[in-house]
């Protein structure tokens, strides 16, 4: 087994784990359907996060394959960047999803928590750029790279202090196309 190949490891147990959490709280609400207070915005975000995960994994696969030495502050912080979409994961999908959860209401409760760590992870994702390159390497993917971290630091903190339901909405839409944008121009194939 390869050091990335070993580092991998933990990193996609992490990933796997927020996805399952994602996934079963789509399963659970799909059987509550009929009487489940289902909120757009915190629909969005579940897919939001669940792509997030997805590119955090395959950009690790993509984007570190090559490392020949690892040092232990690129896997903490890589380490560090899975955990926050895990908990992510876990504060956007009630535990106790039941037929008279307001998903609404758990959005606006869990609101803090949420972008809280929405804040984290661009500053882990720059992070971990810039050890892999420093400056140089983050400036190298462009202008929008650099534009979708700044925006999401700045959008999450807004979000961290604004009930405003129109601002939520925007910003959600607004995540999932930048977020997408980017898949499709960073990640149409490897090779």
């Amino acid at each position: 087994m390869t050091t990335f190949e070993f580092v991998t490891v933990l990193l996609s147990i992490v990933v796997g784990l927020g996805l399952t959490r994602l996934l079963s709280g789509i399963g659970r609400a799909l059987e509550l359907a009929r009487t489940l207070r289902f909120y757009w915005v915190q629909g969005v975000w579940v897919l939001n996060i669940a792509l997030a995960l997805v590119v955090f994994w395959w950009a690790t696969l993509y984007g570190h394959v090559e490392a020949e030495v690892w040092a232990f502050s690129n896997f903490s912080l890589l380490l560090l960047y899975s955990v926050l979409l895990y908990l992510q994961a876990v504060v956007i999908v009630p535990a106790d999803l039941t037929k008279s959860t307001d998903l609404e209401a758990h959005f606006f409760l869990m609101r803090p928590w949420f972008f809280s760590l929405g804040m984290l992870v661009p500053m882990a994702e720059l992070g971990d750029t810039y050890l892999h390159g420093g400056l140089e390497r983050i400036w190298g993917f462009g202008p929008f790279y650099v534009l979708l971290s700044v925006s999401g630091i700045i959008m999450s903190a807004i979000a961290l202090r604004t009930t405003n339901r129109r601002f939520h909405g925007a910003w959600c839409v607004l995540y999932f196309l930048g977020l997408s944008s980017w898949i499709l121009a960073r990640f149409s194939a490897i090779g």
